[in-house]
């Protein structure tokens, strides 16, 4: 782009972390990537040889790379964990209260085959005079919507599991968290039935001894503070 602008797009299909080489025709200059879904910058190092730059990609990340220096102002975060009242209602089912966020496929909460949207709402204080930039959770499956204080605030469906923090408030706050996952589980435990069974095409993907997935979220949830010394 702007004519000999070189810019790269480059994602990780794998759930763990990457280390990788990208070579560019001309790496006069420095390099900057940008990360999509954290919305971070980071300065690119060269390779030991200098015909390359060194780069580290989250689970399932990506990253821009184009000409430029990373902004120097960048410093580090800070995460707090924040304690709250959690209640998890799955349909059909009665609201479950929960002294943190957990999957609803994990023991005790008698939800291991369902699969569909089931909602976490928390509610916590918050004092200033100190807000935070962001908050994000542990781990979520599959995909997230939420709602902060009656404002739409996001979707979440790969790490770091963050949305900025803007509908927060000072005092009272409350975070509803609409969870979706797909339909494995629910087939498995059909097909495990005396009267079920799988068919094509997902006997391809599975059988009925497949193991059940994790679904759900997963806390605690974390205030993120940014531009901290």
């Amino acid at each position: 782009m702007d004519g000999d602008q070189p810019l790269v797009f480059i994602a990780n299909p794998v759930n763990e972390e990457l280390r990788t080489t990208v070579t560019l025709a001309n790496t006069d200059g420095g390099f900057v990537a940008w990360d999509p879904v954290a919305l971070t910058q980071q300065a690119l190092s060269p390779t030991e040889g200098g015909d390359g730059f060194d780069v580290r990609l989250p689970p399932y990340g990506s990253l821009f790379i184009l000409r430029g220096e990373a902004d120097p102002g960048s410093r580090a975060e800070r995460v707090t964990e924040v304690a709250g009242d959690w209640t998890l209602t799955i349909p059909g089912s009665d609201p479950v209260q929960l002294a943190h966020a957990t999957f609803w496929t994990d023991p005790g909460i008698g939800a291991k085959y369902f699969s569909g949207t089931a909602t976490y709402v928390v509610e916590f204080q918050l004092d200033g005079p100190e807000f935070p930039d962001a908050i994000q959770f542990t781990d979520i499956a599959d995909v997230a919507h939420l709602d902060i204080n009656g404002e739409e605030s996001g979707i979440l469906w790969t790490a770091p599991y963050r949305v900025s923090a803007n509908a927060l408030r000072p005092g009272s706050n409350r975070v509803r968290i609409s969870v979706t996952n797909p339909w494995r589980n629910r087939l498995i435990s059909e097909a495990r039935s005396n009267t079920g069974a799988l068919f094509p095409p997902m006997t391809r993907v599975f059988n009925d001894e497949a193991d059940i997935q994790p679904a759900g979220l997963l806390g605690p949830l974390s205030l993120v503070y940014k531009n901290h010394p």
